[in-house]
C-alpha cells in the first residue's frame, strides 16, 4: 500500500495449517506511538481483511495480540481464542461477516 508520503507500508499475510484447518497468518502489526489513536492500524486491517475475503472460499485469518492492541482487532471481527497461558492473546476472524436477514 502506498500513500502520498513515498513511504511504502507491507503487511505480511501467510498461510499456515492448523489441524484439518487452512488458515492465513496476520504478523505483528506495531504502529509507533505518535501514530496510535489516529486510525493507522485499522486502515491497514481493513486492507489485508479485503484481499483475504476474495479468496474463494474466504480463508479465517489468525494474529497474535498484545492485550492494548484486542480492541482494536475485535472492531475488525477478530475474536480471543485459548491457546495456552505463554501466549499473547491469540484471535480468530473465520471470514466476511454476514449481512443481516
Amino acid at each position: 500500500m502506498r500513500r502520498g508520503t513515498g513511504t511504502s507500508l507491507r503487511l505480511r499475510l501467510t498461510t499456515d495449517t492448523h489441524g484439518d484447518a487452512t488458515l492465513r497468518f496476520l504478523a505483528p502489526l506495531w504502529v509507533i506511538p505518535e501514530y496510535q489513536g489516529r486510525g493507522v492500524a485499522g486502515m491497514l486491517l481493513k486492507e489485508v481483511i479485503t484481499l483475504a475475503d476474495k479468496e474463494l472460499p474466504p480463508m479465517a485469518m489468525y494474529l497474535e495480540a498484545s492485550e492494548e492492541g484486542k480492541p482494536v482487532y475485535q472492531r475488525h471481527g477478530f475474536e480471543p481464542v485459548e491457546l495456552g497461558p505463554d501466549r499473547e492473546v491469540c484471535m480468530v476472524r473465520r471470514g466476511p461477516r454476514k449481512s443481516p436477514v
